[in-house]
């Protein structure tokens, strides 16, 4: 068909010597049953004696952390104290914030939302990507694992309190304060001086 796909492909054995299947099956069932513009979609998977297969959207744009951290070298030259100009921090925040909405709608909590897996389309459009941790609320609602990545963990999580909604928010407030960080220290200055 001359279509084009990204596939992920776990070694079997890897996956049942780190204790990771339960991940992996979480994954690929919360992934089926999620179709949004900005949200990697799961077209279909297979296995073979080796390894498992999941085919999904592929994405030639880059990751926004590559984004981020490209002009933040730059700002470590001197050349401004932004990461993105604002006009491109909203777009990329709305449409992770479009993504997350439809999550959350549909009872589902990332919980390892960061730039790395935040991926961007040929036309430069948000794709939310790697569901390994995810938490379908309908199912686990009081579960209690650590995960996620250490910069973007909420506080909740860290008191090995149940994670819900509110983890993803946390983190989707990190990524707008790297984002846009000339922006998040006047909100953090005023917020210190309303207090």
């Amino acid at each position: 068909t001359d279509e084009e796909y990204a596939v992920k492909v776990m070694e079997k054995n890897f996956i049942k010597r780190e204790k990771k299947v339960s991940f992996v099956m979480q994954e690929k069932n919360i992934l089926s049953k999620l179709s949004h513009r900005n949200i990697v979609k799961l077209y279909f998977t297979f296995k073979d004696v080796e390894s498992l297969y999941m085919v999904m959207d592929l994405c030639y744009g880059e990751l926004l952390h590559y984004i981020v951290h490209r002009t933040n070298e730059r700002n470590e030259k001197g050349i401004n104290d932004i990461a993105l100009s604002l006009k491109e921090a909203h777009f990329y925040i709305a449409e992770i914030v479009e993504g997350l909405e439809y999550l959350h709608k549909h009872h589902i909590v990332h919980r390892d939302l960061k730039p790395e897996n935040i991926l961007l389309d040929y036309n430069g459009h948000v794709k939310i990507a790697d569901f390994g941790t995810a938490l379908d609320e309908t199912k686990d609602a009081d579960c209690v694992i650590f995960c996620g990545t250490a910069q973007y963990v909420s506080p909740e999580v860290l008191e090995d309190r149940p994670a819900n909604k509110g983890c993803d928010l946390w983190a989707l407030g990190c990524i707008v304060f790297q984002v846009c960080l000339l922006f998040a220290k006047l909100f953090v200055l005023l917020e210190l001086y309303y207090l």
